[in-house]
């Protein structure tokens, strides 16, 4: 999407909700579509089925970077294992349109989401927004760190290099610095390859011989049926 005139011209919106853009703002009716752009995959969004836990209940306004430290240490293999025994979680709360927290406001909060790839496409990225700070794994390798103790939108951040075919784990541990609308919304999007030319040549003879196969079947132009 691209927004003439606007301080995000250009910039492409991945947000399910599509009512703000990049920065945060709304639309305002003005929006066009680049026809040669083709919209990337969802891969992963924060929904009600990521898990999610707040095990040190509410300490918001401390650094992130040190808060919930102890259970962290307790809990080796929460950001980076797929079997690591996360049945003492719970559902994350949906805040909004995909905007999840730790159930009762609990903060830090920690969230934990696997999901499978067929294939790893070049150019996968990852777009965040949250109140107030997060840091985020993917397979166990921190990718991102908002530590600024105020509200981002962060991304497209390229996250090709650490995902693997089959199943991956995204974890996040958010903090919130204020007490005030605390939310993540998190989103992994992938480019959609565009047919190669091999594929658009067996179209394009396939598309050829089913209209010669048409035309012998009714007949040349001006020929009698029989």
């Amino acid at each position: 999407m691209y927004y003439p005139g606007h301080s995000a011209q250009g910039q492409w919106n991945d947000w399910a909700t599509r009512f703000d853009d990049p920065n945060g703002l709304p639309f305002q009716g003005v929006v066009e579509f680049d026809p040669d752009v083709i919209a990337p995959a969802l891969v992963v969004a924060t929904d009600d089925t990521w898990k999610a836990i707040g095990p040190v209940g509410n300490q918001e306004g401390q650094p992130i970077q040190s808060v919930g430290a102890a259970w962290e240490a307790a809990n080796p293999g929460w950001n980076s294992d797929l079997e690591y025994d996360d049945m003492a979680w719970q559902t994350a709360d949906l805040i909004a349109p995909s905007e999840i927290w730790a159930p009762a406001g609990a903060s830090p909060a920690y969230f934990r989401k696997t999901f499978s790839l067929d294939v790893v496409r070049p150019g996968t990225e990852l777009l965040m927004s949250v109140d107030d700070d997060a840091i985020v794994y993917i397979n166990g390798v921190e990718v991102l760190a908002d530590v600024d103790s105020s509200s981002s939108d962060l991304g497209p951040l390229d996250v090709t290099q650490y995902l693997v075919p089959g199943t991956n784990l995204l974890a996040v541990k958010a903090q919130d610095a204020f007490g005030l609308a605390e939310h993540l919304r998190l989103a992994v999007f992938a480019p959609v390859p565009e047919p190669s030319t091999l594929a658009l040549a067996l179209s394009a003879g396939l598309t050829l011989a089913l209209a010669r196969q048409n035309l012998r079947r009714l007949g040349r132009p001006g020929q009698a049926r029989r």
